[in-house]
């Protein structure tokens, strides 16, 4: 969720961000929900995000939105509690402190990146400008980059 608040408020507000940090959407708890206010043509909008772990946390925050009870633009969704960081591709038998450990080690691996956003990785826009159309969001980077969910036979 972070890289994409950092990307988005650049992109909404013409802007460069200061506070790299959005560390409302940190941590372990099953949702966390944030507000991030942008001056957006001089005028402030504030949008909601909320990140989930678990599917049934992430049925039960749909339910929430549809019955009108939480108001959110974007939400991300992951399986592993915790995020990728403790997902089946993790070493076996993690206890919570490692989890929170490597989390935290990522959390400062980011912090102490050259590059901390999207939008300025120059190997993302090379890979842009010579296999997805030239731009995010092009014909070719959605044919590319983004898969149509369908029901499928359990393979046995």
């Amino acid at each position: 969720m972070e890289a994409a608040l950092r990307y988005a408020y650049e992109d909404l507000t013409g802007t460069k961000l200061q506070d790299l940090n959005f560390t409302a959407v940190r941590g372990m708890d099953d949702l966390k929900m944030a507000s991030v206010t942008l001056n957006v043509g001089g005028n402030d909008v504030t949008i909601n995000v909320a990140v989930v772990y678990g599917l049934k946390k992430a049925g039960e925050l749909v339910q929430k939105i549809k019955a009108g009870e939480i108001d959110v633009q974007f939400v991300e969704v992951m399986a592993c509690p915790g995020g990728c960081i403790s997902g089946a591709g993790q070493p076996m038998g993690a206890t919570y402190a490692k989890r929170v450990a490597r989390q935290d080690g990522t959390y400062a691996s980011d912090a102490a990146a050259a590059v901390r956003k999207s939008q300025d990785n120059q190997t993302v826009a090379d890979c842009y400008e010579s296999l997805l159309g030239g731009a995010p969001n092009s014909h070719e980077a959605h044919h590319m980059l983004h898969t149509i969910y369908q029901i499928r036979d359990i393979v046995k």
